[in-house]
């Protein structure tokens, strides 16, 4: 039978195990063989692995390769130096869940004593939206200076846009080769567009209302189709693309939606060496169209297409990092989604998806 001290031991026992699972931060205790001791319930929801799965086990469970061989040489470092251990260890890593997806960790380790055998304890917070306000905080910074430079870029590209299109306007009417006419009315029309661009840019801190109009998605692909024709030819790079002939209509702002298609494929270019290829396929799915970019150029790295969205990231010289971003905020605007896939030398695949318009 329990005495009333043993009794007493066990209740506070009690209360200090719920105090670890009512804490944010997860708990690990392993022993100086690595084996896992204690794993309270934040350790579960962080790593995703069960009490089941981590007690009694290796540390190793939890980590990925790298990191359980660099924890396990730090745990014999402390062993060979223990009579120097006064303090806790405290440090950043990027740890991984269950699922393999990584995460940023902040990690104090602290070297205790008991029975004769040394006890290692890991307090481990998860920073995964610390560092997303950060980055947030950040990106409002990056746009407040680029609002600052707006006004002197709209100022800068207005006067040379109206020269371009109105002496484009005016070459077009002396002009007899209608192949030379159809070339002077892209000039006019893109010079139309970034007009609206700018417009667009002029405004943007003014509320204003979006309008939506139906039209057919073939007919803008065709569009943008024929922009690229040459700027493939020059680039000695194949364009092959597939457009169906039965009509797809969509609700949206043809302009915006266009500019979407010229970043993919200007991208889809520019990763492409010459000799490669690029292709265009667009098809129904399921209410929904289908766009799939896909190129033969270098690839992208995991932690690169994690990246791609974010403003202001480019793997270019002269890049600006927007393309993309803008273009993932205009489909959402359309109810549309874009995901890329890749491998590092093997090309990339973009895949756009906006819903159809209803009969």
């Amino acid at each position: 039978m329990e005495t009333p001290r043993q009794l007493k031991e066990v209740k506070d026992l009690q209360i200090l195990l719920a105090a670890l699972d009512s804490i944010d931060e997860a708990v690990i205790v392993i022993n100086s063989d690595h084996k896992v001791l204690f794993y309270n319930k934040p350790a579960e929801h962080i790593f995703q692995y069960s009490k089941n799965e981590v007690i009694g086990n290796d540390i190793s469970t939890i980590m990925s390769p790298s990191c359980a061989k660099d924890h396990k040489a730090a745990v014999k470092r402390y062993l060979e130096l223990s009579h120097d251990i006064k303090e806790s260890k405290h440090t950043e890593v990027v740890a991984v869940r269950k699922d393999g997806s990584p995460f940023p960790a902040d990690i104090s380790f602290f070297v205790t004593k008991a029975n004769g055998e040394y006890i290692f304890t890991a307090i481990v917070k998860d920073l995964t939206v610390p560092r997303e306000m950060e980055e947030r905080i950040n990106l409002y910074e990056d746009l407040a200076g680029l609002g600052r430079i707006v006004a002197e870029i709209i100022h800068e590209l207005k006067s040379p846009l109206i020269a371009i299109g109105g002496f484009a306007r005016q070459l077009r009417d002396h002009l007899k080769d209608e192949k030379d006419r159809y070339k002077v009315d892209i000039i006019i029309e893109e010079v139309q567009r970034l007009e609206n661009m700018i417009k667009e840019l002029r405004e943007y801190h003014l509320p204003k209302q979006e309008h939506s109009f139906l039209f057919n998605l073939n007919d803008l692909m065709i569009d943008v189709v024929e922009l690229f024709r040459e700027r493939f030819l020059k680039n000695a790079v194949r364009f092959l693309y597939q457009i169906p002939l039965d009509p797809l209509y969509i609700h949206g702002r043809r302009e915006k939606l266009k500019q979407v298609f010229i970043n993919i494929i200007q991208n889809a270019l520019e990763a492409t060496p010459e000799g490669g290829s690029v292709s265009l396929v667009m098809e129904r799915a399921n209410g929904k169209v289908a766009i799939m970019v896909e190129d033969s150029g270098c690839g992208m790295e995991t932690w690169q297409i994690q990246k791609a969205f974010k403003p202001f990231y480019t793997t270019k010289p002269k890049g600006t990092g927007l393309g993309l971003s803008l273009s993932k905020q205009i489909l959402e605007e359309h109810k549309g989604t874009i995901e890329i896939t890749s491998e590092k030398g093997r090309g990339s695949k973009v895949l756009v998806l906006l819903p159809l318009a209803s009969a």
